[in-house]
């Protein structure tokens, strides 16, 4: 069982929490990419084990996870209450379900 299996906002936990990866498959993953350097997104799509819109999506999720952290750091901090956050990120959705996914969503990854 690997170290990072299901905490953090890697794409490999995320995808491992959502279900859509197993360990062994993340593992597989890891070991390729470990040997050439190459991004997980662009692995796991060659292995077929994810879809280039799932790996899209997927740094979607990543990228709000990484703005809910600082949201949360700034709740904590007193710089914004927990009703602005939630104003906050309804802004965000709303903006982003405008937004298509990029065609070259796994080079960004």
């Amino acid at each position: 069982f690997s170290d990072w299996a299901g905490t953090g906002n890697t794409i490999g936990a995320l995808a491992l929490r959502l279900g859509v990866l197993s360990l062994d498959e993340i593992d597989r993953i890891l070991d390729a990419q470990e040997s050439n350097r190459r991004l997980f997104g662009e692995i796991a799509v060659e292995l077929g084990f994810l879809t280039h819109d799932q790996v899209g999506r997927l740094i979607g999720l990543q990228r709000f996870h990484q703005l809910l952290e600082v949201g949360e750091h700034m709740v904590l901090k007193g710089f914004l209450s927990i009703e602005e956050l939630q104003s906050a990120l309804l802004d965000y959705h709303r903006a982003k379900q405008a937004e298509p996914i990029p065609s070259n969503a796994l080079a960004t990854a």
